[in-house]
């Protein structure tokens, strides 16, 4: 494998936490149903993995196990699904609070790793947990009146339930030890495409899709930039990178969802709605910092 400078990983971490921050935006603008949304992503997401495997001159069959072939094509699966509830819930709320709930994975981790994995459940965790709480709630906007509709509670709820299955999926990954990460995502972005085709017939959304051609432009480039060229950039980037240093750059992914939105949709956050997502932001990179490489990769949104 290649070896990179310090400064090349931060600016491959840098862009693909930048186009990864902006899939909010493409999703409100480009108007395709979620699960063909997602579908789409997965397959050729999959696809330019492989072709990137392939060019670095990596192997895509042998050297891994049965257990760890199942467990991927299993986090793929629940992928998929994630896309889903996300997708769905930028539709209800505001691309800001859809992202910052989708963000809330962490903390889901945190709690499912002490059931499932034995780990520790630490003071110092416990109560960025606490604050994440609280910020959530400012960051509803129940605090203010409460919701202005059923369809603002419903996306607030779909952004929760977005991090809860993406917390799952890092529980999975941490399962998986005999495969590289680039064959890992492979699977899982085949499986996180496959896997929702059910969906998309039960919800008969091929008859729902855009007929013009910039709609169709756009889907293109969230399969090509924000799947597999961001996934790509995002798992390259990490290597050689500290814990500390990966998780300063991943908040930047919130950050720009904030910036795009307000400036290409208008949304902003309200007074409490900001200290909220301080709140959220700021636990949650306290309550990660720590020495030592990060693990393995947990493929991103």
């Amino acid at each position: 494998m290649e070896k990179r400078s310090k400064t090349t990983s931060v600016i491959m971490l840098l862009i693909s936490v930048l186009i990864f921050g902006s899939i909010g935006v493409f999703r409100r603008l480009m108007g395709f149903p979620s699960g063909f949304s997602a579908m789409c992503r997965g397959l050729v997401g999959s696809l330019f993995v492989i072709a990137y495997i392939k060019l670095r001159g990596g192997r895509l069959r042998g050297g891994i196990g049965r257990r760890s072939f199942l467990l991927a094509i299993a986090s793929g699966a629940l992928i998929g699904i994630n896309w889903i509830f996300l997708f769905e819930a930028f539709i209800y709320t505001t691309v800001p609070v859809a992202t910052l709930f989708n963000h809330t994975e962490p903390f889901f981790v945190f709690f499912l790793a002490a059931i499932f994995l034995g780990e520790k459940l630490t003071l110092r965790k416990t109560v960025c947990s606490v604050i994440a709480l609280i910020g959530m709630v400012l960051l509803s906007g129940v605090v203010e009146g409460g919701f202005s509709d059923a369809g603002e509670i419903k996306g607030v709820l779909y952004g929760l339930i977005s991090g809860f299955i993406y917390a799952c999926v890092i529980i999975l990954n941490k399962k998986t030890t005999d495969i590289d990460m680039y064959r890992r995502t492979a699977i899982q972005l085949a499986a996180s495409g496959v896997v929702v085709i059910p969906y998309v017939i039960l919800n008969n959304e091929f008859a729902a899709l855009p007929q013009d051609l910039t709609s169709w432009l756009l889907l293109a480039f969230v399969c090509l930039v924000h799947t597999g060229l961001a996934y790509c950039l995002h798992f390259g980037g990490m290597d050689g990178l500290s814990a500390y240093t990966v998780g300063l750059i991943t908040y930047i992914d919130p950050i720009t969802a904030l910036i795009l939105s307000a400036v290409i949709l208008d949304e902003e956050l309200t007074l409490l709605g900001v200290i909220g997502a301080v709140l959220i932001l700021g636990a949650t990179l306290v309550s990660e910092m720590r020495t030592g490489r990060r693990e393995a990769s947990d493929t991103g949104n």
